[in-house]
């Protein structure tokens, strides 16, 4: 296989000290889990903010645990309705992990409230705006009011309703990146928009595209195929749903993906465990098309295949 090195130079996004991008093989794939979406039985109360601290405490502290065992970085992505909601939990994630942290609401207006709310505790460095998108029409006033807040690092939602194969995300991007670079965000990168599991190659190729051409950071959400998958709930278990989605990830995480959003983080384990496998894999495509090996010593390969990498670099001499 001789196509995972790119020629384009990569773009490298240093968002909180997590590296994003770059050629493969070099920085992992960065993993995003959710708190606080619709259905997470840590929300207690909505409006109030309220919510079981203790649980979620736990789950920050095993999402550093794993990322510091298998060396794939973590995020974390916030979903909240409200601005007064989102101010609950970021002042509480940003207490409780060093993690970079993705403001996600679906109404811009909600997004804006929460990002002047991370400019006033000091969090703009370790903050992703999530996300802008094509289907605002505001879009460009979005832009001006975030970057005058001084949101440096922003995703984007690439996707053509009238063209769903790849070619439609790239059309996508090519008319927002004018509008996008007008913010002078220090960090642009695209989520090439998964809308079912099968049709992820899109979604992959898209990416590979995107890197090809434009070099910057891609990535998609791996669990906005496999939750909504119904059919598949209907004929297995929990165990089969979870062999499904860490094959989901573990794909995307191989073929080209800087960053994955791979849904709640009751799925931290699998998710972690699959993009491991699959990144010491894209590491040993790398070595046999450059004889290069990871240099960064917490590389999933480095962290998990030691003896293995040891050997390669003495028959290398």
């Amino acid at each position: 296989m001789r196509n995972f090195i790119f020629e384009k130079v990569q773009s490298v996004c240093d968002i909180g000290g997590v590296k994003v991008g770059g050629q493969p093989g070099v920085n992992p794939t960065v993993l995003i889990g959710s708190m606080f979406h619709k259905g997470d039985k840590l929300i207690e109360d909505r409006k109030s903010g309220s919510f079981d601290k203790e649980t979620a405490r736990q789950r920050l502290k095993r999402l550093e645990e794993i990322s510091a065992t298998t060396g794939i970085p973590a995020m974390v992505d916030i979903v909240a309705n409200s601005g007064d909601e989102f101010s609950s939990y970021l002042e509480y994630v940003a207490a409780e992990t060093g993690a970079p942290i993705c403001i996600d609401a679906w109404q811009p207006k909600v997004r804006v409230e929460a990002a002047r709310y991370a400019a006033r505790a000091g969090l703009l460095q370790r903050l992703v705006y999530n996300s802008l998108n094509p289907w605002n029409k505001e879009l460009e006033a979005e832009v001006n009011e975030i970057a005058e807040i001084g949101v440096r690092h922003v995703a984007l939602c690439v996707f053509d309703e009238n063209d769903k194969l790849p070619a439609g995300r790239m059309k996508a991007l090519e008319k927002l990146l004018p509008v996008i670079e007008k913010g002078r965000f220090n960090s642009i990168l695209v989520d090439t928009t998964v809308m079912n599991v099968a049709a992820m190659a899109f979604s992959i190729q898209a990416g590979f595209e995107i890197k090809q051409r434009f070099g910057l950071p891609v990535g998609c959400a791996p669990a906005n195929g496999t939750y909504m998958w119904e059919e598949l709930r209907k004929f297995t278990t929990a165990a089969g749903f979870a062999g499904a989605d860490s094959a989901a990830c573990g794909i995307a995480a191989l073929l080209w993906n800087d960053f994955l959003f791979y849904g709640p983080m009751t799925g931290t384990e699998r998710a972690f465990a699959a993009a491991a496998a699959a990144e010491s894999i894209k590491a040993m495509f790398v070595y046999a098309e450059s004889r290069r090996l990871p240099a960064t010593q917490t590389h999933p390969l480095r962290n998990l295949f030691g003896k293995f990498v040891e050997q390669l670099e003495s028959e290398k001499g």
